[in-house]
């Protein structure tokens, strides 16, 4: 018990830092020495137990730092340290998140059942956390007490309205990495077989996070771990979903999940909506006990609610090859994890190049990290920045053309939850590029907590109703 409460209590510590300008540098530090020494830090975590899934994915993170690591060095070395010039991309990006937000147009719903909807499966995605988690997020305001499969159980049906039998297939235990901890449930009150994925949770989650380079996938470009825990959850749910699917014939199948399960759903659906169309055919010969004589009928609607995902896909001719009204998406305000790639983190550190690069000595910087928004100083300081970062996405802040990392994206119909300074929510609409810059600001992290998620819609649906 005590080391599964280790890590909601560590969630809680960066949410309260991240709530504060002065918490970003902070709550980044740990990942200082992962960057600056990748060898001796990778090779301290291998466990000696670890199978060849999981030495297959720590040399997959060695090699990109290695890549990383090698590029930056090579091309520039800083002249002022991380913690100096990282408030000043802070403050430009506070800028770029203000404009970017005021040039979006507004979503005006017309009624609230949509929210309500997207609610109660953000339910099932903050209760695959689990019952400590929950309580730690106080998303529940105390531990049924029983033992932990039993208290898990309980927690899953008080917090989404399912009956205790009708939850299926547990597995929110073990450490196995790329392949999320999941349950799944018959929601009678929506006629819905509902898969739920798990965020990331424990050390085997965050491997698979960081296995983040770009494989092949469904006729496109698709997140490494993220993509082999999709398909192991294929392999896994496949056999269960079908026959309670056949059990229900007038249910339709929802896939969802928060952060790591967000974007796992969002694969893990495209491979249901494949197969469901004929295109996994040949997974019958190469999983022939998986799948057995598996059907999906072509009448089941599937439908996709991700909380929080991050990118994981990238196709060219993505709206031609998929069904994008199944993969609904929602984001709170300024979380960052749906900005948070290999592109993008690759980016970010070009751009700190960049930045170290100016015209300006020590004193200078720490002056304008501590001035306020309003001053002159930062407004000069944002120019400066802009004239010298023309575009993230763009070749002038790259510090080489040898190494390329495919942009992923997050496909689906995507509504940001936008926070007003009255803590009143607009819905804001806009394609996957919007979240092409990774941008450090106010809350990055404590917005994307599925506690925050879950408040967010809520707002959303009580603002609708009055």
């Amino acid at each position: 018990m005590v080391q599964s409460q280790m890590v909601p209590m560590m969630l809680k510590a960066i949410k309260s830092l991240s709530e504060h300008e002065e918490g970003i540098i902070a709550s980044l530090l740990p990942a200082v020495p992962l960057w600056f020494g990748n060898k001796e830090a990778w090779q301290d975590v291998q466990p000696d137990f670890m199978n060849d899934d999981w030495k297959d994915c720590v040399n997959a993170i060695h090699q990109t730092i290695e890549k990383l690591d090698r590029q930056h060095k090579i091309n520039y070395r800083f002249k002022y340290p991380l913690f100096v010039n990282l408030p000043l991309l802070c403050i430009y990006h506070s800028h770029l998140f203000d404009h970017h937000c005021n040039s979006l147009f507004i979503e005006e719903p017309e009624s609230s059942a949509g929210f309500n909807v997207a609610l109660r499966y953000m339910r099932f995605a903050s209760a695959a956390y689990g019952a400590v988690y929950m309580r730690f997020l106080n998303i529940i305001k105390e531990l049924p007490i029983s033992s932990q499969i039993d208290m898990d159980v309980l927690a899953i049906s008080q917090h989404t309205g399912v009956f205790k039998e009708d939850i299926f297939d547990l597995k929110l235990t073990g450490i196995k990495v790329a392949c999320p901890s999941y349950f799944i449930a018959v929601d009678r009150a929506m006629k819905t077989v509902v898969v739920t994925i798990r965020g990331t949770a424990n050390f085997a989650d965050v491997v698979t996070d960081l296995v983040c380079e770009s494989v092949r996938f469904l006729g496109g470009h698709a997140h490494d771990g993220i993509k082999r825990g999709a398909e192991r959850l294929f392999e896994e749910t496949i056999k269960t979903v079908c026959s309670l699917l056949d059990r229900n014939p007038t249910y339709s199948l929802v896939i969802t999940g928060h952060s790591l399960g967000a974007g796992t759903s969002i694969l893990l659906t495209m491979l249901y909506l494949a197969f469901q169309n004929g295109n996994l055919d040949n997974l019958r010969q190469v999983l022939p006990n998986k799948i057995g004589d598996c059907v999906l009928r072509k009448s089941v609607g599937i439908k996709c609610y991700a909380f929080a995902p991050p990118p994981v896909f990238s196709s060219p001719n993505l709206l031609d090859r998929y069904d994008l009204d199944s993969i609904h998406v929602y984001i709170n305000h300024s979380d960052v994890v749906p900005r948070l790639s290999l592109a993008t983190f690759n980016d970010m550190i070009c751009a700190l190049q960049k930045i170290d690069m100016l015209k300006l000595d020590m004193k200078e910087r720490l002056q304008a990290a501590l001035s306020n928004p309003d001053h002159p100083t930062i407004v000069n300081l944002i120019n400066m920045i802009k004239s010298v970062i023309h575009d993230y996405s763009s070749s002038s802040i790259r510090a080489s053309k040898d190494v390329h990392f495919i942009r992923l994206h997050i496909p689906g119909k995507i509504h940001l939850l936008h926070r007003k300074p009255n803590k009143d929510y607009h819905i804001l609409r806009r394609e996957s590029d919007f979240f092409k810059h990774m941008l450090f600001v106010k809350g990055f992290f404590a917005d994307h907590l599925p506690d925050q998620y879950e408040e967010a819609l809520k707002n959303v649906c009580q603002t609708l109703q009055n």
